[in-house]
């Protein structure tokens, strides 16, 4: 009998030097934005969602924009990736020199962001497994096998990422 458990974290598994690769990236990217020197303007203007579906959709698309590294070998997911990590980090920052205290800002921003920044994470783990499957197809000479492995685990990774926006955009719509 198969542990559920490890099936459900095996495309997780497959992937772990990706998934280092792209967390790394966006937190030091996110860091960066932190210790830039701040601005003057107000970032609640940005971006504001007129419903919850608003919301997701936005999440979404620009999830899929990063994602869209599949297709460019990267190249998207390398500039899209650190630009979300660095507007994370400055907005972080932002509030900090309005005056709000840390914990508060952890507190508007972690229950929604537990789940959508793993999305963003597997949104550029999708973005990159382009040059994976670029390393890969030198070192095996099974490439079908390989490619119909590598599909299942990316709709696995899409059909995650979006069960982890639209969970967290219900959060931040309804509690934060």
């Amino acid at each position: 009998m198969k542990k559920v458990g490890v099936n459900v974290l095996l495309p997780v598994l497959r992937d772990k030097q990706l998934f280092i690769i792209v967390t790394s990236i966006f937190f030091v990217a996110l860091f960066g934005g932190m210790f830039i020197s701040p601005v003057d303007n107000d970032t609640t203007e940005l971006i504001a969602p007129n419903s919850l579906w608003d919301l997701i959709q936005n999440n979404i698309m620009a999830m899929l924009l990063i994602a869209s590294g599949i297709f460019t070998f990267g190249i998207s997911t390398f500039i899209l990736l650190p630009l979300n990590g660095l507007i994370v980090g400055t907005a972080i920052r932002n509030q900090y020199y309005q005056g709000i205290e840390i914990g508060d800002i952890l507190l508007k921003l972690l229950p929604h962001g537990t789940f959508e920044i793993p999305a963003l994470i597997i949104s550029g783990v999708i973005g990159l497994k382009s040059v994976k499957w670029v390393i890969n197809s030198f070192k095996t000479f099974n490439i079908r096998n390989s490619i119909l492995e590598e599909v299942r685990q990316l709709i696995f990774l899409l059909l995650m990422m979006i069960a982890f926006l639209i969970i967290g955009a219900v959060i931040e719509w309804y509690i934060t």
